[in-house]
Parts: structure tokens; sequence; C-alpha cells
């Protein structure tokens, strides 16, 4: 790791990448901006500021920073700014109507097929 303890592994990438899915789902375009925006910042700047700042109030550098430690309450908060602005979307809100689906079939069944 050398001197700087500022290291993303693969499971830090997976939480971000979902709580960003999951936020896109339950609360559209606004969840997504915000998922994004609270991944960014957290991501580059937590890691990077808190081995400075353990060392300026303790006298150690830390080698190693686990970066879900500050991820977590952090996407809490970003959970309740979410949850004020509306309920989170169903499943069924998010999926085509089954109608559609179910139209589209139809006119697929309908349709006559020519053969070779």
């Amino acid at each position: 790791m050398g001197e700087f303890g500022a290291v993303l592994g693969m499971g830090d990438l997976l939480v971000y990448a979902l709580f960003t899915t999951v936020a896109y789902k339950a609360y559209g375009r606004s969840g997504l901006t915000l998922a994004l925006g609270l991944c960014r910042r957290v991501r580059a700047l937590v890691p990077t500021l808190t081995p400075i700042t353990v060392e300026a109030l303790t006298g150690h550098l830390p080698k190693v920073v686990p970066a879900q430690i500050f991820f977590g309450p952090a996407a809490f908060f970003g959970y309740v700014v979410l949850r004020r602005r509306g309920p989170e979307r169903r499943m069924a809100d998010v999926r085509p109507p089954a109608r559609l689906a179910t139209a589209h079939g139809q006119l697929e069944a309908a349709s006559p097929r020519t053969r070779a």
C-alpha cells in the first residue's frame, strides 16, 4: 500500500453500485442524482481526509481507512432526505404495465409468419 492509505476495494465499489441502483429504483432520477453525488463525495473525500485528520488528532498515521464506516451513515442520511421527498416507488410502478406486455404478445401472435 505504501504511504497512501486510501484504497477502495471491490466490496466498496459493489456497495456504491448497489446503493445507486436501489436509490434509482425507489426514487427515480432524484434518487439517482443524490446517490451519485453522495457516493462521489464520500468516495473521494473521506478516505483522503481521514488519515490526515487522525494524524492531526492522535499523532499516528493509520495505514488503512475503511471507507464503509463513513459511507453507512451518509447513505442513511441520504435515504432520510429521499424519504422526505415522497414515498418509494413500488416494483409495479417501475415495470411496464401488464396490459402493454399482453398487447405486445397478442400482436405477435396475431401477425402471420412466413416460412422460408
